[in-house]
C-alpha cells in the first residue's frame, strides 16, 4: 500500500533554514577558501546529479533513483541543508519500496530545493570571495 506524502509532510520542517552557513564553515574549520571550493564543486556536481535523478525517475529506474538520491543526500549534508537532505532521503526510501509516484512527487520538490540551495551558495561564496580578494595574500582566481 502506497502512502502519499503531501508537500508539508515531505519537508522535515517548513521553517528550517535552507542551509546553515555557520555550521558549514565550522565543519571546515572556518576555511573560507575551502568553502568556496566545496560550494563551487557542489553547484556543478548537483546539476549533474539532478539531471541523473530526473532521468532515473522518468525512466522508472528505481535502483538509479535510490543511488542518486543517496549521493545528493550526502552532498547537501555538507551544507547542513536539512530539508534538501530530508527530501533526498524520502526519494531514496520511496525508490527502495518501489513507490514511483512518490519519487516523481518528491523529486519535483527536491529539484526546487536544490536550485534554491545552488543560488544561496553562489551568493554566499561570491560575498566570501569578494571579502577574501581584499586581502592581497589570497588569490582565488588562479
Amino acid at each position: 500500500m502506497e502512502t502519499k506524502i503531501g508537500i508539508a509532510d515531505a519537508y522535515e520542517d517548513e521553517h528550517t533554514p535552507l542551509w546553515d552557513p555557520k555550521a558549514t564553515l565550522a565543519g571546515l574549520n572556518g576555511d573560507e577558501t575551502l568553502f568556496i571550493e566545496l560550494a563551487t564543486l557542489f553547484i556543478s556536481e548537483s546539476i549533474k546529479q539532478t539531471t541523473t535523478l530526473n532521468t532515473a525517475v522518468s525512466g522508472r529506474d528505481q535502483t538509479e533513483t535510490k543511488n542518486t538520491a543517496h549521493i545528493i543526500k550526502g552532498a547537501v549534508g555538507h551544507f547542513h541543508a536539512k530539508n534538501a537532505s530530508h527530501l533526498a532521503a524520502q526519494i531514496e526510501k520511496a525508490a527502495g519500496s518501489g513507490d514511483h509516484s512518490q519519487c516523481i512527487h518528491i523529486n519535483s520538490l527536491l529539484q526546487f530545493e536544490l536550485e534554491k540551495l545552488r543560488i544561496a551558495l553562489t551568493e554566499f561564496a561570491s560575498k566570501k570571495n569578494i571579502k577574501n580578494t581584499e586581502t592581497p595574500a589570497v588569490d582565488l582566481h588562479q
